[in-house]
């Protein structure tokens, strides 16, 4: 399609204000590069006449200088890497306004980018209202706005997306369409493949809503709970906020102090593209598994020093995970700890003399029977000061008390004992099951495997939580032995048990510093998450506290795939999508015919999109063994397995399964053989293939041959464009067999 003039004008506009704005930064790169040489060299020089100096008088004189120096060329360090990196990716916005002066209207260009440069007129996006006037308002849009202590009104004339990579400018979006530079000439194009990115979190900040813009730079001292379907960016929204918030919040916000869980090590590769470009990476990022794995050890170490965490053979019973994941494991766990304290302190009541303790002993005794403080760092504040009496004093034998508070402590420090005790009290955990799926066997089961694998020293990764979940209570919050964090995103947040969200929500110093992310739509872990509701209601994360936002808007798959993931899960909360093509549904005679279709299809996938990343998503991994070697022969090292132990992002094709790819994407997504055996008329079924549909960017295909499951919609269906290649056998007369 020909671009007019108009547009043509406005597209050659932008590249040159591109070219500029990379003169000026070479410029700025030389010069700061010179400067830098100087300085090294200056502060060397002072550096070498201070050693041999000999007066301290004259030491004095120029140790200032040299600290100037040093200084200085740090500064030049860090402003040429600043450079470097405004050279790769200077701005992804600009923006035209036009507002009123004394003389007359005046037109201002600002452009957004992840670092300012003021002589460029770029403003990072996390700073003060120019970010703003872009994100909340649109072209046309008159605004009023106080910036730089000054209030000031006008209208957007106009805003524009631009991709630059590695220097190079590549597409400009804007209220004309989309644009490609070729290198010679401007080409347009659709929002297609072409702009769709795999192995990393797509960088949205130039597509965020003023929604999704608020919410991140809004609300700064409330916790947030965001609710998303698939593909509305709730990810990528939720590390935007940690940057937004260690670049405005108090300087205790370090990233050091910042935590983010994800799912899988999968998760954690795929995110850190994005935490460079948001210059996050000094934060730490961990599955929840190795994260809780690495507190117990330290916790465990602390009173047993040649502890080592050693794994059973055997697997647990069928119930111990839905026990040991329950909420009503958590709250009797939570009445064990409290009747614990209180049955400490009443023998303490008979054996200390608390009026001869001093006022800050006695002030820990009141905090800890609020629960303010924990039982174990309680009884060494005691210990610490019984230790340090004289032999008598008042008549007391002081000496004689620290036998028994020092096995109190040992006690309060057995924490697989602790575990032992929750898990016997069955009548208690039933009492507390709201859900009414436990029952007394279940409960005994459970028991008799711990039982028998804490005899072997051995410790189930289940127990895990619990025994941090009891360390919390016995230690009491930041204490030094539990890493506390400043700031904590959890990921997939609808897969963690009422346990596993108790260990991460009392890790931060309040509760106010956290970012929980997930859609139960996509929980494929058994029910073991209590609910939006009742996880607001348990931890009282409502009110100024807490704000709990749901996200509608899909910007990953066309709207046809949202339709189709749907109808898969019963639900209707996508408010609206961008257009795309209908899945392509292919059924086969049988599985040698799907795989001739399958590989027929891929091979004009691969012809076409040579650069692409195409996924073929089983419904478990034995599955996709199989088809890894069924695709072999021939795609050779073109195809590949893509699981949590072996993974890359490299284009091609690889052979998962639907629990692997949970919050990644895909260009092309195609499901082998979604039959009735595999994915099953259940809650966890629909839930796995509403994220396997939901992975797709661009085009979905599926291919079945074994009887279909139920959770799709007739291959004829309006949401598809089918093919029922046994029609075409009966149309030709042949009967299947």
């Amino acid at each position: 399609m020909a671009i007019s003039d108009e547009v043509y004008t406005f597209l050659e506009n932008e590249r040159r204000a591109f070219e500029h704005v990379m003169e000026v930064l070479h410029k700025q790169r030389a010069s700061k590069a010179e400067r830098l040489s100087i300085e090294q060299e200056r502060s060397r020089d002072l550096t070498s006449t201070l050693v041999g100096l000999r007066r301290d008088e004259d030491k004095q004189l120029l140790a200032s200088d040299e600290r100037v120096s040093h200084a200085l060329r740090e500064q030049s360090q860090s402003d040429l890497k600043t450079l470097d990196k405004l050279l790769k990716s200077p701005y992804f916005a600009r923006l035209l306004v036009e507002e009123q002066t004394p003389r007359g209207p005046k037109r201002f260009e600002y452009k957004i980018g992840h670092y300012s440069n003021p002589d460029c007129a770029i403003v990072d996006w996390r700073r003060g209202p120019l970010a703003k006037l872009y994100y909340e308002y649109q072209e046309g849009d008159e605004y009023s706005e106080l910036i730089q202590g000054r209030e000031r009104q006008g209208v957007v004339i106009s805003r524009t997306k631009v991709t630059i990579n590695k220097g190079i400018l590549e597409r400009v979006s804007c209220a004309h369409g989309y644009f490609h530079w070729t290198g010679s000439v401007w080409e347009e194009e659709s929002r297609s493949f072409s702009a769709a990115t795999a192995g990393g979190l797509p960088t949205i900040t130039a597509l965020l809503s003023a929604d999704q813009f608020r919410l991140i730079t809004h609300d700064a001292k409330t916790a947030i709970l965001l609710d998303g379907i698939a593909g509305s960016g709730k990810t990528t929204v939720a590390l935007y906020r940690l940057a937004w918030l260690i670049e405005n919040s108090s300087p205790q916000l370090t990233q050091e102090n910042c935590l983010i869980l994800v799912i899988n090590k999968i998760m954690s590769s795929y995110i850190k593209d994005t935490l460079q470009a948001l210059n996050l990476t000094g934060v730490q990022i961990s599955t929840y598994s190795t994260w809780v794995e690495s507190q117990v050890k330290r916790i465990l170490k602390a009173s047993q020093p040649d502890f080592e965490i050693h794994r059973p053979e055997l697997a647990p019973p069928p119930g111990a995970l839905r026990v040991k994941s329950s909420l009503a494991m958590l709250t009797a766990l939570e009445r064990y700890c409290e009747e614990q304290r209180d049955n400490l302190l009443s023998y303490l009541d008979n054996l200390v003399p608390w009026s001869e303790l001093s006022a800050a002993t006695q002030k820990q005794t009141a905090l800890c029977r609020q629960g303010a403080i924990g039982t174990v760092e309680y009884v060494k504040v005691l210990i610490k000061e019984i230790t340090g009496k004289q032999t008598s004093c008042s008549g007391i034998d002081w000496h004689e008390l620290v036998e028994p508070l020092s096995a109190v402590s040992n006690k309060l420090l057995n924490f697989e004992q602790d575990v032992l005790a929750i898990l016997g009290d069955t009548k208690r955990i039933l009492e507390h099951d709201e859900t009414r799926l436990l029952d007394e066997q279940t409960i005994k089961d459970s028991y008799n495997y711990t039982k028998q694998t804490f005899a072997q020293k051995k410790i189930d990764d289940l127990d895990d939580t619990i025994i941090l979940r009891l360390a919390q209570y016995k230690y009491g919050k930041n204490n030094a032995l539990l890493k506390s964090y400043q700031h904590i995103i959890t990921d997939e947040v609808q897969d963690y048990s009422a346990l596993e969200l108790a260990t991460v929500i009392d890790s931060v110093k309040v509760v106010t510093d956290l970012t929980l992310v997930g859609d139960v739509q996509q929980q494929t872990k058994g029910d073991y998450f209590p609910g939006w509701d009742k996880l607001q209601k348990h931890w009282h994360l409502h009110g100024d506290d807490a704000h709990y936002v749901k996200l509608t808007i899909s910007h990953r798959s066309p709207l046809p795939v949202i339709r189709l993931a749907e109808y898969v899960n019963n639900t209707a909360r996508a408010s609206s999508g961008r257009k795309g093509k209908k899945p392509l549904w292919m059924r086969c005679l049988n599985e040698e015919d799907g795989c001739v279709q399958i590989i027929r299809w891929l091979e004009r996938m691969v012809e076409k999109y040579p650069q692409a990343l195409i996924a073929i998503v089983c419904p478990k991994m034995v599955e996709a063994d199989y088809a890894l070697s069924l695709l072999s022969p021939t795609f050779g090292s073109a195809v590949r397995l893509f699981s949590d132990q072996h993974f890359s992002f490299e284009e091609g094709i690889i052979v998962t399964a639907c629990s692997e790819i949970k919050g990644l994407e895909f260009p092309f997504v195609t499901l082998w053989n979604p039959s009735r055996r595999s994915y099953p008329d259940q809650r966890n079924s629909r839930n796995a293939l509403y994220v396997a549909i939901t992975r797709t960017q661009e085009y979905l295909s599926i291919f079945s041959w074994d009887q279909p499951t139920k959770l799709l919609p007739s291959i004829h269906s309006r949401l598809l464009h089918g093919i029922d290649r046994r029609d075409l056998l009966e149309e030709k007369g042949y009967d299947e067999d």
